[in-house]
């Protein structure tokens, strides 16, 4: 039986055609062991991560205290800046998420927004929450996502000079 994989037989006799062959397996395997040599190293690296780095979704996550000398001043700009350019940032959540990713956001870059709302089907007491008529999951985000339109359109469209959606994983 003779293999030719689109080579017509008349374009190559006998052992080139074979020739070919091997060099496409051969291409083949090397990039399948790099492969799964790359995903191995990624999943024992992400486990070693995980096990060094434990962090307590139930720790609350701090930021410096504005007292300390090291930052005192270095916000001028920012703070300025604030007051000219009002941002509004809308995070989309769910209530799977609101301790392991959403408090992080408020935490963090949060902070810079001025008006900072969360998108979830449930409310949540340490977040400022909008609680959106629509299920959970992949299927219903584009609902979720409109419905978040409608209502920063409705109740904050003077409020803000930007708009800036993004997920809980941003």
């Amino acid at each position: 039986m003779r293999l030719n994989f689109g080579i017509n037989s008349s374009q190559c006799g006998g052992r080139r055609c074979v020739n070919k062959l091997g060099i496409f397996l051969r291409i083949f395997l090397a990039l399948y062991v790099v492969t799964t040599i790359c995903l191995i190293c990624i999943f024992f690296v992400s486990d070693y991560y995980e096990s060094v780095y434990q962090i307590d979704p139930d720790i609350e996550v701090k930021f410096h205290d504005n007292n300390e000398e090291y930052h005192k001043d270095k916000d001028k700009v920012a703070k300025e800046m604030a007051k000219k350019i009002r941002v509004l940032c809308w995070i989309m959540t769910g209530p799977a998420n609101h301790k392991k990713k959403a408090q992080h956001v408020k935490a963090t870059w949060g902070k810079r927004c001025n008006i900072l709302l969360f998108i979830s089907s449930a409310i949540d007491d340490s977040l400022p929450t909008i609680v959106m008529p629509v299920g959970e999951g992949r299927n219903n985000l584009w609902g979720k996502t409109r419905e978040a339109f409608k209502y920063v359109y409705k109740n904050y469209i003077n409020e803000a000079d930007w708009f800036m959606k993004a997920d809980d994983d941003t």
